[in-house]
């Protein structure tokens, strides 16, 4: 449906998932210094322990990603040609709208119901 209504071509004109995969990144990065240098943390979410015990994973898969996705790649991928995702990789937009209609909450019954 999101196709339909949005229209799609072969490639895109820009590198947008490499772009986000930097910018999250550097984001992720930053809050996680900030989180292990402050003196005083007056209240941990179970998100935010989280985060602190396995940052290394984060950082694994943005290596990976960058090993396996060549700069490229969302060149390659078939885009939006109108819509909130326009220029975008379609994968990016059916993801977003994924994670959107189930509140993040993903599992195998919500991937297999939603597609």
């Amino acid at each position: 449906m999101l196709a339909e209504e949005q229209g799609i071509r072969d490639g895109s004109d820009n590198n947008y998932l490499r772009q986000r995969l930097n910018e999250n990144e550097f984001i992720l990065q930053k809050y996680n210094n900030e989180v292990l240098t402050a003196r005083e943390i007056h209240y941990v979410t179970p998100a935010i322990e989280w985060l602190i015990d396995n940052f290394y994973l984060v950082e694994e898969h943005i290596l990976l990603a960058r090993r396996h996705f060549p700069k490229s790649y969302s060149k390659e991928l078939p885009s939006f040609t109108e819509g909130p995702y326009a220029g975008l990789p379609r994968i990016y937009g059916i993801a977003v709208e994924y994670i959107s209609h189930v509140d993040a909450r993903i599992d195998e019954e919500s991937l297999q119901t939603f597609f």
